[in-house]
């Protein structure tokens, strides 16, 4: 059960300064692929869990786009992933996230309405799969 977790300051809403937008997001994606790359191929974690609270947007995409780009051709999708976050105000569930088959969405309701999300990360059983990698249970 070795998951690494990243949390990540992209957020939704209006781009303020377009240039600090630039220049968080492209250091997000690198960092992030660095502590992957320090964590998951090494071992010492089998699969990694990305919490923000943003649903992925055009505004978002110098973090996305060359995050997909990695996880496709780098990581040849050898690891589950899975994406938290808040943003929507509403549960969706995205298998194969970004078209990447070992990338899984979830939007939570978040606030106060929804009972605590909780998830069982076991990456170590994903048996080629990312739906057993991260399960889920609402409490509804």
């Amino acid at each position: 059960k070795k998951t690494l977790i990243i949390g990540l300051n992209i957020v939704g809403g209006r781009v303020h300064n377009q240039t600090e937008w630039d220049v968080r997001l492209n250091s997000e994606f690198e960092w992030v692929r660095n502590v992957i790359d320090l964590n998951v191929p090494t071992g010492n974690a089998d699969g990694v869990i990305i919490m923000a609270h943003a649903k992925p947007t055009q505004d978002h995409q110098d973090f996305f786009i060359p995050f997909r780009n990695y996880v496709k051709n780098e990581l040849q999708n050898s690891y589950p992933i899975m994406y938290l976050h808040g943003d929507g105000h509403k549960f969706i569930y995205t298998p194969h996230f970004f078209n990447q088959s070992n990338v899984l969405r979830i939007q939570h309701e978040g606030g106060v309405r929804d009972p605590v999300l909780k998830i069982l990360a076991d990456p170590s059983k994903q048996n080629g799969s990312v739906y057993n990698a991260f399960q889920y249970d609402r409490q509804l």
